[in-house]
């Protein structure tokens, strides 16, 4: 019981920013919901089986720097906010869960380092990890409302996705020993966010020519 209720705490508090990120990519779809279900599902599967096997995938050369190369093509189209609902539910069911999958996994693979500590029993880690999504999930069509009406605050989500990949990519055993020692690695995190959020930017702004919104 113990080991539930710690991966549980551990899982929801690592797990608010890539609930809000997932947000942003399952509004991509007209199905909301059905997406948000099958999200819960399926994230539960691949994070329970990276829990378990994260001895191994976690210093699998290349394994984090190709799921960081995915996820900056998803920052990029998650900053791209759509000016109207044809252009923003222009994504497939299928090619939406893959873009909330492959997020989530490269969001997640440092905060699972931590849990596979706790617990490696696949039972326990997919239980706790299942509830600790629900009540992020049910919370989401009102961070996605937010968003939408607001739409450089998804820009901003997209930056923080953009630097989280970069982060993640830096890590891989194939290039983490080619990156000059000292600050080169914070400002490439820097330089990744700041392109993405002023692509963004310039994306809603000047090419759509939407107006600025507040809160």
């Amino acid at each position: 019981m113990k080991e539930i209720v710690v991966i549980y705490v551990i899982n929801l508090l690592t797990s608010i920013d890539n609930a809000i990120v997932i947000g942003g990519i399952a509004n991509r779809h007209k199905n909301l919901l059905s997406i948000l279900a099958v999200s819960t599902i399926i994230l539960t599967i691949c994070r329970t089986a990276l829990i378990v096997g994260v001895g191994f995938v976690a210093v699998w050369p290349g394994f984090r720097l190709f799921l960081g190369i995915g996820v900056v093509f998803v920052a990029i189209g998650l900053a791209r906010v759509a000016v109207d609902d044809r252009k923003r539910f222009g994504t497939s069911f299928l090619g939406v869960l893959t873009m909330v999958v492959v997020t989530d996994l490269a969001l997640s693979v440092d905060n699972v380092l931590s849990i596979a500590m706790v617990s490696t029993k696949p039972l326990i880690i997919a239980a706790s990890v299942f509830f600790s999504l629900l009540p992020l999930f049910m919370l989401l069509p009102v961070m996605i409302n937010i968003m939408n009406q607001v739409p450089w605050l998804r820009i901003l989500a997209a930056g923080f996705v953009a630097e989280l990949a970069v982060d993640s990519m830096t890590d891989d055993p194939l290039i983490k020993h080619y990156i000059p020692p000292g600050d080169f690695e914070l400002w490439v995190r820097v330089l990744a966010a700041v392109t993405v959020v002023a692509y963004g930017f310039w994306y809603v702004y000047v090419k759509n020519r939407r107006p600025p919104a507040s809160l």
